[in-house]
């Protein structure tokens, strides 16, 4: 294995030293300590493994913001806690690992702490420098766009959670209720492996990432060169929602033609039963959510 670079930040000297102590004697593991509250992000953004917090539950609650800020930029956590008070939101996030610290300083439990720390550490080796490649995936060859509405956010999560960082860039129309589709793309971005976020206009589409509408704007594709650009714009008259499903798939009929996937998911509504009616003209697969699995299948049934 190749030398796995750990960034160990603690609410005290000894508790730093308790966790220095377990994974130096470890061959292949290089344990930086960062006492710089104010430099946190600059140091371990420069490490590619894993990081590790220790301290108390209210040590860890307050660490929060950077701790969701390092796993967004795709760095693995590892947070050890002195108690099981306060964990809850800890043991939700995806990219963090939360390990109970025995209390006990010798014998067998602390034995098994420390075989489940190092093979913690070592789990992680990796998946951090996956997880920002997808950051930056290359420029998307395919791509894949996807319209749901009532029922959707569950059925999307569904689809996409379990992709690999080298899945092909995929575009999202979610019909949501005013205020939510900031939400919406930062549960979706901390609950799947590839990244997601809110589309801006005239960003390349990568592999590796997934761009949700924004709300308020209509979300096109367009081909500039070898690369597929998205481009937003506030509301115009001809579609009846916005974000529309109808308007992104049209504009990936005309700009992938068969380069392109469209998927209708769970909802109410007419919005894309023309759009991937065009896609599938252009020489695009598609796909419709069935009946069964469906909350409402009224979207699929135009099709």
């Amino acid at each position: 294995m190749n030398n796995i670079k750990v960034m160990l930040m603690a609410d005290t000297p000894a508790a730093g030293r308790k966790i220095l102590d377990v994974l130096r004697i470890e061959p292949g593991i290089s344990v930086f300590v960062n006492q710089d509250s104010q430099s946190e992000k600059k140091m371990w953004m420069n490490q590619d493994t894993a990081v590790l917090t220790f301290g108390t539950s209210a040590y860890l609650e307050q660490k929060l913001p950077l701790i969701h800020s390092l796993i967004k930029e795709g760095l693995p956590v590892i947070c050890i806690a002195r108690t099981e008070d306060g964990l809850e939101k800890l043991r939700r996030l995806k990219g963090c690992t939360v390990i109970k610290c025995r209390a006990s300083h010798g014998g067998h439990d602390q034995s098994l702490f420390e075989k489940e720390l190092l093979v913690k550490v070592k789990s992680c080796y990796g998946s951090g420098s996956e997880r920002r490649r997808g950051l930056e995936g290359l420029p998307s060859r395919h791509m894949v766009g996807i319209g749901a509405s009532t029922g959707g956010p569950k059925a999307l999560l569904t689809v996409l959670q379990d992709l690999p960082p080298d899945t092909c860039g995929i575009v999202v129309v979610q019909h949501l209720s005013r205020g939510f589709a900031a939400n919406f793309a930062h549960y979706m971005d901390q609950n799947c492996r590839i990244h997601a976020r809110q589309a801006a206009s005239e960003e390349v589409i990568r592999d590796g990432n997934i761009y949700v509408a924004s709300e308020g704007c209509q979300m096109r594709v367009k081909k500039q060169g070898d690369q597929f650009l998205l481009h937003t714009r506030r509301r115009d008259g001809k579609y009846d929602f916005c974000p529309s499903v109808d308007c992104l798939f049209e504009s990936m009929a005309e700009a992938a033609g068969s380069r392109a996937m469209g998927i209708i998911l769970t909802g109410m509504g007419a919005d894309g039963a023309m759009g991937i009616l065009k896609m599938k003209e252009a020489g695009a697969y598609t796909v419709g959510q069935d009946q069964a699995t469906s909350a409402i299948y009224s979207m699929l049934m135009r099709h």
